[in-house]
C-alpha cells in the first residue's frame, strides 16, 4: 500500500487572468493508492478547512470545492498488466465504459422504445400491476460498536447494508430519500420505508458508494450522513468524489478498479462492475461504477454495486478473496432485451457468487440479496426477485442458510470463529 500525507498550496486566481498564483496556505490531502500506482485517484481525501475560509486579496474560498486535481504521481510505475486494464475501461473521449463483448448499454432510442411498449402493454391491460410492499424487521444492531468480533449485516432496503465487522461500521450506497429521482413530485418512488432511521445509525466509520445513479447516490442523505458523522471516510469511484464534497462530505477517497485505500479501521479495494453512471443528459459515463472488497477484522466482504453480469468475478476472488459474505443485486432485469448490460437477473446473481467461490476451492460464501423490493425501477413484479434467487440458489446445491434473504431492516450474524478460520486457511 502506498500512502502519503501532502501538504497542496491553495492557488487563487486574479480577476481577468489566466494563471495562478500560490498563496502560503494550505489544505490537507490524503493520497492512498495500490502500490505500484503512478497515477493517484483524481480526487482524494479532502480533509476540509473552515466552513469559509478569508483567501487572500479578499478572496473568499468555500468549503466542499476542489481548487485543482492531484495529477501524476511518481512512485514506482504500474506493471503491464494494470494499464492494460484501465485503459480498457476508458474510451478516446476519456469516458468511461464496459470492456467486455455484449456490456454496452442501451440509449436513448431504446429507452423510447421500452416505454413505448410499456405503454400499449398498460393500454392492453397488460401492465405491471399494483407496486407491493413487504414488512419491516427490527434491527438487532450493536451500538455504538460490537465488541464481540463478530459479522452483522443489516439491509436498510435497496442496496444500503449497515455492515457490522468486528468494531468497525461501514455504510453501503446509503439511500434514504423518497425518490430515486432529481424531482420530489417525479421519478421512481420509494416503496418501503427505511428500515431504520439516520438517527439510529451507531458511528459510521466508511462509507462506500458504487456510482452516481439517483437511486445509489441521494443529496439528502449524502448531507444528512455529512453532519452526522462528519468523520466517516466515504469511498468511492473516479469522478464522484467532487459530487460529494459538494454535499458537505469532508472525507472522500476517489478509486479506479483495483486500487485500494484504508478507511476507518478497513481496507477497502475498488473492483470492476459491469454499469453505467451520469445524473443527467451530458454527463453519461463520466465517472466510474464499481464494486468493492472490504476487509476488517478478520472478515471479507464483497459489495458488488449495481452490476450487470461479467467475466471478473471469479478474478475478484482470487485476488481479495475468499469472501465470507457477498452482497449481490438481484432485481432491476426486466425487459431482459434492455436490461442486461446493466442489472443481474436473480440466476446471474447466483451464478456470480458461484464464480467467487469456484475460483477459492472449498470457499463458502454466503449471498445477501439486494437491489430489490423498495424502489420499482422495471417491469418484473417486485416479489419475484427473490423466488428466483432461492431457486437458483438451491439448484446449485449451496447450504440454505447461507442465503441470507433478509427482510428490510433485519439483522443476521456470523460468529467471529468464522473470520479466524478463513484466516488460518489464508495462511495456508
Amino acid at each position: 500500500m502506498a500512502s502519503a500525507f501532502l501538504s497542496v498550496p491553495i492557488q487563487s486566481r486574479p480577476a481577468g487572468k489566466s494563471g495562478a498564483r500560490t498563496t502560503g496556505n494550505s489544505i490537507s490531502l490524503i493520497v492512498d493508492g495500490i502500490e505500484g500506482t503512478r497515477y493517484a485517484p483524481s480526487v482524494l481525501a479532502l480533509e476540509r478547512f473552515a466552513p469559509r475560509w478569508p483567501g487572500p486579496a479578499g478572496i473568499t474560498l468555500r468549503t466542499g470545492r476542489i481548487f485543482g486535481r492531484l495529477a501524476k504521481l511518481h512512485q514506482s510505475p504500474m506493471k503491464a498488466a494494470q494499464l492494460e486494464s484501465v485503459a480498457k475501461h476508458r474510451d478516446a473521449r476519456g469516458r468511461f465504459r464496459n470492456p467486455w463483448p455484449g456490456s454496452t448499454p442501451h440509449g436513448f432510442a431504446d429507452v423510447l422504445k421500452w416505454s413505448g411498449r410499456r405503454l400499449v402493454d398498460r393500454l392492453r391491460g397488460r401492465g405491471r400491476g399494483p407496486a407491493q410492499e413487504f414488512p419491516l424487521a427490527h434491527p438487532a444492531l450493536v451500538t455504538p460498536r460490537a465488541a464481540d468480533g463478530a459479522l452483522r449485516a443489516t439491509w436498510v432496503g435497496h442496496s444500503t447494508t449497515l455492515l457490522q465487522l468486528g468494531d468497525v461500521n461501514v455504510l453501503t450506497d446509503p439511500m434514504w430519500g423518497e425518490r430515486a429521482s432529481p424531482f420530489s413530485w417525479a421519478g421512481p418512488r420509494r416503496h418501503v420505508p427505511p428500515a431504520l432511521s439516520l438517527a439510529s445509525l451507531p458511528p459510521i466509520d466508511v462509507i462506500v458508494l458504487s456510482h452516481d445513479h439517483y437511486d445509489h447516490l441521494d443529496a439528502s442523505t449524502v448531507r444528512a450522513l455529512a453532519a452526522a458523522h462528519p468523520e466517516a471516510r466515504w469511498v468511492t469511484t473516479l469522478g464522484v468524489g467532487a459530487r460529494l464534497l459538494e454535499f458537505g462530505v469532508r472525507q472522500v477517497v476517489e478509486l479506479d478498479w483495483w486500487q485500494e485505500t484504508n478507511a476507518g479501521g478497513a481496507a477497502v479495494v475498488c473492483t470492476p462492475a459491469q454499469h453505467f453512471s451520469g445524473r443527467g443528459p451530458t454527463d453519461r459515463d463520466s465517472t466510474l461504477w464499481g464494486g468493492f472488497a472490504i476487509f476488517a477484522a478478520g472478515w471479507r466482504v464483497f459489495y458488488a454495486g449495481d452490476t450487470g453480469y461479467h467475466p471478473e468475478f471469479g478474478d475478484i476472488a482470487r485476488r481479495h478473496g475468499p469472501f465470507d459474505l457477498a452482497l449481490v443485486p438481484i432485481g432491476a432485469y426486466d425487459p431482459r432485451w434492455f436490461m442486461q448490460p446493466v442489472h443481474m437477473d436473480p440466476e446471474e446473481a447466483v451464478a456470480s457468487v458461484a464464480d467467487l467461490m469456484r475460483a477459492r476451492p472449498q470457499s463458502r460464501t454466503a449471498l445477501l440479496p439486494i437491489h430489490w423490493g423498495t424502489f420499482r425501477l422495471t417491469d418484473e413484479p417486485m416479489d419475484e426477485p427473490p423466488r428466483r434467487a432461492a431457486e437458483a440458489w438451491a439448484a446449485h446445491g449451496f447450504p440454505s442458510d447461507d442465503f441470507w434473504l433478509l427482510r428490510h431492516g433485519e439483522t443476521r450474524s456470523r460468529v467471529a470463529d468464522r473470520a479466524a478460520t478463513w484466516k488460518s486457511r489464508r495462511a495456508k
